[in-house]
């Protein structure tokens, strides 16, 4: 009895003072991690970029309105279902015509940009925060 006593009251010990425990965390400004170069893409990356003609995605509050809403609640569960398995995983090829396909080939193969829903133009970034098309969109 009084060894199981023990253990309870170091048991509870030991837990008041991990939650009162004060922790080093790694605090960094807002911003950029100052210890990468601008060359890097650290702060003064933008301005490296916009003198080499390279742009990224400047939205408006008028394009911001057909990427999500602004007072959806983060979080929460997404449950999909889907009622059949495909013959194949590849995304070209016999049998890759099926409708989950795609949605492999979408999740394997992310785009670097994606297009505008309205514009139709390539200036919504997917992996790529800057970019550059040439004159001749090639």
């Amino acid at each position: 009895m009084y060894k199981y006593a023990l253990n309870l009251f170091l048991s509870i010990l030991l837990s008041l003072n991990y939650l009162h425990a004060e922790f080093d965390y790694v605090t960094v400004p807002p911003g950029a991690d100052p210890t990468i170069s601008a060359e890097d893409g650290g702060d003064g990356f933008e301005e490296i970029a916009e003198s080499r003609g390279y742009q990224t995605a400047n939205f408006t509050d008028d394009d911001l309105k057909y990427f999500g809403d602004s007072k959806a609640v983060k979080g929460g569960t997404l449950s999909d279902k889907g009622n059949r398995y495909p013959a194949t995983l590849r995304t070209l090829g016999k049998e890759s015509n099926y409708l989950e396909n795609t949605n492999f080939e979408y999740l394997c193969y992310e785009p670097l940009l994606e297009r505008h829903p309205i514009t139709w133009e390539p200036t919504v970034p997917r992996l790529a925060s800057h970019w550059k098309i040439s004159a001749d969109k090639k």
